[in-house]
């Protein structure tokens, strides 16, 4: 009788052996995924400051070089009108640059719109989002690692109680 309870509490102590290693390990992967979280985010967060940093400037010259385009064809068409003579061939040409002006508008106008819609993206309130999202989650799985830890103390009492 005495064997079988040595044999089945030898038993039980691997097993608990066993579940100790498998939360070692499931707590040195949750390590290891915080880690790259974090470094992730850093990485992260660098990059958004540095492109929000630069989009003021790239806003300014594309309203530079839009401004000077737009000023270059206008001085254009003025001097093409301020000589305009009644023959069909000028007036043809100005259509077409008229049609060619309407289109660069609308390029520009649409260029304008993606980015404003950029800006928007990087926006620092949108970053802070997206971190509190993913501190959220960090905090998550820092819960869930102190869980794992207070159940190995658990585990450890137990084996330490059929030790003696």
């Amino acid at each position: 009788m005495d064997v079988r309870l040595i044999q089945q509490i030898s038993e039980a102590m691997q097993a608990q052996q066993d579940t100790i290693e498998r939360q070692n390990q499931m707590l040195a992967q949750q390590e290891q995924f915080i880690s790259g979280l974090q470094a992730t985010l850093t990485k992260l967060s660098t990059s958004e400051t540095e492109q929000i940093q630069s989009l003021p400037k790239l806003i300014q010259q594309f309203q530079d070089i839009s401004q000077q385009h737009l000023m270059e064809q206008k001085s254009l068409q003025n001097e093409l009108n301020s000589h305009a003579k009644p023959l069909t061939n000028l007036m043809t040409q100005n259509e077409i640059l008229t049609i060619e002006l309407a289109r660069l508008l609308d390029n520009l106008t649409e260029l304008s719109h993606s980015l404003m819609m950029l800006k928007n993206y990087l926006d620092p309130n949108n970053k802070e989002d997206n971190t509190a999202k993913i501190q959220a989650k960090l905090e998550k799985l820092m819960q869930s690692q102190t869980q794992i830890e207070q159940s190995q103390q658990a585990i450890n009492n137990l084996r330490n109680k059929l030790n003696i």
